[in-house]
């Protein structure tokens, strides 16, 4: 159980936490995310603390949202303190028309606050941030996920360590830090905001983890315990996803994985879900129940040339008997492109158009084709994408064709769809790039002059 001693000094515990999660012995820097709360300025002191004690370096951070008017006094308690104890501090103050439409504030602070955080780590040349998160906020996590309905990975709380985040005082509850912070008489701003019930975290602190916790001592324990087991049927189920994903034959760290639709379907319901969720880069990071329900009815129900939204602009397309995953806009679109004979760049591709004398032998890749040059002279050439509408005539038919209805006869995945590339002369489709030139400009016994086109980069194909 927690020790709850009105005025324990809680630096032989801090100190003894911090070495399982990390070195403390110089030059180990630590950079400090400190509100001017009561949280926080606790942090401060004890860093302050080992400093001595251990002489590793320190620099705090501060952050003014410009939302509240009592924000100046927080910016100069804690400057305050850091002056008297030659501590290296910085501000910074938010805008708050920064924030995106739809983002609300808590969400736009907080990514706000890590992103300026990671970056002053590097440009302090810090090893580690430290924030100031206690017991009780772990316990107000773990009440807040369960009610979205969360899977697993968001039962597990906030976690001691991350990368170079650290929080070392997650085994204290809020009565300890603050019965410290009186024994310590340091200074410190109550935040009012805090009080506002309207605010779903606040609600869960004051009516229900408070009165739940008076009744109960155990509480917080039971909670931080509970996210513990958690925490290790999460590495179990993340050792099966590794097998999982070794069987498959899937490398990490891709743009596009296929996944084969009977297998995926062979296994526990969760399992595809939560593979998915891990080659999506958000293993780590948890989803909403609507987010598993409408993936697994997906999963199960969906039709040829349907597919699903997810999270970092990921989509997940049912293509006949595969899955097939992919990060992509809705729309990629490529520009328009002129050419003419020579050589042309765009991002990553290089078209080339060349005027030879013979065919020396005719290509079956399609990427590189021969047509007759004097059907093109004099003419408009662009490389752009297709769009619907797009017409033309597939070498061998004498009768246009729907460029939508060829794509599908030649069974392009939508990934693939939205990246196709045509050529066009004056307007008219010549090349299908990569799939079909038009019988418009083949070469004939009658041909004369002969142009080589040619793409490097596979933008249509796999």
């Amino acid at each position: 159980m927690v020790n709850t001693d009105p005025g324990r000094d809680l630096f032989p515990q801090f100190k003894s936490n911090l070495e399982k999660l990390t070195a403390i012995s110089p030059p180990t820097k630590f950079l400090l995310a400190v509100s001017g709360g009561c949280d926080s300025m606790v942090l401060m002191d004890l860093f302050h603390r080992l400093r001595r004690d251990k002489g590793v370096e320190l620099a705090v951070a501060h952050f003014d949202h410009g939302l509240r008017a009592e924000a100046h006094h927080e910016s100069a308690v804690v400057a305050d303190y850091c002056q008297d104890h030659r501590i290296d501090f910085h501000v910074e103050r938010f805008d708050p028309e920064s924030r995106s439409a739809g983002e609300s504030i808590e969400m736009w602070g907080r990514r706000l606050r890590y992103q300026r955080l990671a970056e002053l780590s590097q440009w302090l040349k810090a090893q580690y941030i430290a924030t100031g998160h206690h017991l009780n906020d772990m316990a107000e996590t773990i009440l807040l996920a369960l009610a979205r309905g969360t899977g697993i990975d968001g039962l597990t709380g906030i976690p001691q360590k991350r990368e170079y985040i650290i929080r070392p005082l997650l085994k204290f509850t809020r009565r300890e830090i603050q019965n410290y912070a009186r024994s310590r008489e340091l200074q410190w701003v109550e935040d009012e905001s805090n009080q506002d019930q309207a605010i779903q975290r606040n609600f869960v602190r004051h009516s229900i983890i408070d009165p739940w916790n008076q009744s109960d001592a155990h509480l917080l324990d039971g909670l931080a315990q509970t996210a513990e087991n958690l925490h290790q049927i999460q590495e179990a189920v993340d050792y099966f996803l590794d097998q999982l994903i070794a069987e498959l034959k899937i490398d990490d760290h891709q743009e596009e994985y296929r996944l084969a639709r009977r297998r995926l379907l062979s296994l526990p319901p969760i399992m595809p879900i939560l593979l998915i969720k891990r080659l999506c880069g958000a293993g780590d990071h948890p989803w909403r129940s609507h987010r598993y329900s409408s993936l697994a009815t997906f999963l199960q129900q969906s039709r040829t040339g349907q597919f699903a939204e997810l999270p970092d602009d990921w989509l997940l397309l049912r293509d006949r008997e595969e899955f097939i995953l992919r990060i992509v806009a809705l729309a990629e679109d490529f520009p328009e492109l002129q050419v003419w004979e020579g050589t042309f760049h765009r991002g990553q591709l290089r078209f080339h158009l060349r005027l030879v004398d013979e065919i020396k032998q005719f290509t079956h890749t399609g990427w590189t084709e021969y047509i007759d040059a004097a059907k093109i002279a004099g003419k408009r050439l662009v490389l752009r994408s297709w769009k619907p509408g797009d017409q033309f005539y597939p070498l061998g038919m004498a009768n246009r064709k729907k460029l939508s209805d060829f794509l599908i006869d030649e069974k392009v995945d939508r990934f693939r769809k939205q990246r196709q590339l045509v050529l066009t002369a004056d307007e008219e489709i010549i090349w299908v790039c990569g799939r079909r030139l038009a019988d418009i400009v083949k070469v004939t016994a009658s041909t004369t002059s002969y142009a080589e086109l040619s793409i490097d980069l596979n933008v249509g194909k796999a």
